[in-house]
């Protein structure tokens, strides 16, 4: 009897997957007990006990470890406007949109809290589900215009051209690999028999590029490689700051603004969202440069521009009267140094049979070598 009423908690499924436990202390202990188990299963069928063993329901019919995987995306779907003393609530919730089929947050894209009233409890449940099917909706929305730009062909040849993952970038942007690229590049070019490109003519050139490409060589690879390269030199000394803009910019997109749906993190989906970005910097001279370095990314690359637009310009003309306005507040008052403090100084140097002293302090006064 035992064993049928552990067989019907569905107790068999956990079982049947261990990788959840892998990882735990407890590891271990449950292989020996889905060995207990599996032996009195055993046992029971020998004894003619019927056990129905339940596998298609609990967890949705879904191995335990992709269940709590899909809890934990909707998890962080959820945390749109993360209250740290309401963590258990936010789990809770994220456990009943899995079992209701949900399993990420392009899921919750166009659901209405009213359409699974048993499911909020709470005023709380119910403000906790809308913020994130709107912010789900609005991402959404976001993806289905940069599709349908792809779509109609205007990704290639008007607006945006390139979408990336901000993080791929990061190893192009690194001066080390910048020139290794410039070494590789000139390896190619050697090998596509051009040799040394500064002493041949345009004419010549474009005869050795032309065999090349006839014997199957990727020089327009090659060639839209160079490109890129020459494009990096144009802020060769800035590409570590502009890595630390583009890690920062990455992180906020993706942990706090949910573009992990989007796939992509260059460019932004809305200048409202690079404005977001900038309010978590306390010093917005800061937050402007990091803003022109990731406009910057992007005309490199070659993606939409559309989010630089007028409510962008006028935060960034605010961020700066902000930062003059605060750098007044609080700059110290100066200290001038006047001919009565130089005579002082020189008189206190001369106690001290500091003679060179005094006759420095004099030169440098009288002659203007103060700077």
């Amino acid at each position: 009897m035992t064993v049928a009423i552990l067989a019907e908690t569905g107790i068999s499924i956990l079982f049947d997957d261990l990788r959840p436990w892998s990882k735990a202390k407890v590891g271990a202990q449950a292989e020996l007990l889905r060995d207990k188990w599996r032996k009195l299963l055993v046992e029971a069928h020998r004894k003619g006990v019927q056990v129905e063993v339940r596998n298609d329901k609990t967890f949705r019919g879904l191995s335990a470890r992709t269940f709590l995987e899909t809890v934990d995306r909707l998890e962080q779907a959820l945390m749109v406007g993360r209250e740290e003393d309401r963590l258990e609530r936010y789990r809770y919730l994220a456990m009943q949109l899995a079992l209701r089929g949900f399993d990420s947050q392009q899921s919750l894209d166009g659901l209405d809290v009213l359409d699974i009233p048993e499911l909020c409890i709470t005023a709380w449940d119910r403000a906790t589900l809308a913020r994130a099917c709107l912010h789900a909706e609005a991402l959404g929305e976001a993806q289905r215009q940069h599709q349908a730009t792809v779509h109609s062909g205007q990704l290639v040849v008007s607006t945006g051209t390139i979408a990336v993952d901000a993080s791929a970038l990061d190893d192009q942007l690194d001066v080390k690999n910048l020139d290794k690229g410039w070494q590789q590049l000139n390896t190619a070019i050697e090998d596509f028999g051009l040799g040394d490109v500064q002493n041949q003519k345009p004419q010549a050139a474009i005869a050795s590029l032309a065999k090349a490409t006839r014997e199957g060589q990727p020089v327009r690879d090659t060639l839209r490689h160079g490109a890129l390269l020459t494009r990096l030199e144009s802020r060769r000394s800035s590409l570590p700051n502009i890595k630390s803009a583009l890690r920062a910019w990455h992180t906020f997109a993706v942990c706090v603004l949910g573009y992990t749906t989007l796939l992509f993190t260059i460019p932004p989906v809305e200048s409202l969202h690079v404005q977001m970005f900038g309010e978590t910097f306390r010093n917005k001279r800061t937050a402007s440069v990091y803003i022109t370095d990731i406009a910057w990314v992007c005309r490199m690359m070659g993606s939409s521009m559309d989010w630089m637009d007028e409510q962008l310009t006028l935060w960034l003309k605010g961020a700066r009267k902000r930062e003059l306005q605060q750098g007044v507040l609080r700059k110290p008052c100066a200290f001038l140094l006047t001919e009565l403090l130089v005579l002082q100084l020189v008189t206190f140097c001369d106690a001290l049979d500091m003679l060179d002293v005094s006759v420095l302090i004099l030169v440098c006064w009288y002659f203007l070598l103060r700077v």
